[in-house]
């Protein structure tokens, strides 16, 4: 699946190809076993908790009364590779819980203007009405513009409880199935970002 992908951006010898043709999953992920555990502490990490607001948006930890269309899970996937240094690309990543209707908008850094402007963009083509929206704690969703953003669409707006990913459950397991299978950890930084990390 990712050989057409990698044939545009390294240069394969025949023989490296038919390795990669032949190695299975479970070796490759039997290989890349110590690389993934000197790395994991930096993968996992660039997300802030919001405190401010934390008490204008309630908790909510399950999900059994929702039986319509139109309550969003979401949350950030970062693509910033072995370092969350400098500026890079990340995957607003929503899952409508009663539907599973996934949407997954790229947003430049994890500003409140952008996640702002990424949420008007998916609520456009959903299907239904956006009448709930539930995200982690982190100061990218627990801001003054999603709660005013909210308010205003008349949105229920909550969160999860800090460290706790079983509280949003829906969208965490489509990180691996919508975002890591096809985009991978890879940092993907702005074109500005490159220019100032070079200088």
């Amino acid at each position: 699946m990712w050989l057409q992908w990698v044939r545009q951006r390294r240069p394969l010898s025949p023989t490296r190809e038919r390795q990669l043709l032949a190695i299975s999953a479970r070796q490759m992920d039997r290989r890349l076993h110590p690389r993934k555990h000197r790395l994991k502490r930096r993968l996992y990490g660039p997300t802030r908790p919001g405190t401010l607001l934390k008490h204008l948006v309630p908790l909510k930890t399950d999900h059994g009364d929702v039986t319509r269309p139109g309550d969003l899970e979401i949350d950030l996937v970062s693509h910033s590779g072995a370092s969350a240094a400098g500026e890079f690309l990340h995957t607003v990543d929503t899952v409508d819980i009663h539907t599973g209707w996934v949407e997954r908008p790229a947003v430049r850094g994890q500003g409140q203007h952008g996640i702002l402007q990424a949420l008007t963009t998916i609520a456009q083509p959903l299907p239904v009405a956006l009448r709930g929206l539930d995200s982690d704690n982190g100061s990218e969703f627990i801001n003054r513009h999603l709660v005013a953003f909210c308010a205003r669409r008349a949105i229920q707006f909550t969160r999860s409880r800090p460290y706790k990913k079983d509280d949003t459950a829906h969208v965490e397991q489509k990180h691996w199935t919508h975002v890591r299978k096809r985009i991978g950890w890879d940092r993907y930084e702005t074109l500005e970002a490159q220019q100032t990390r070079q200088r």
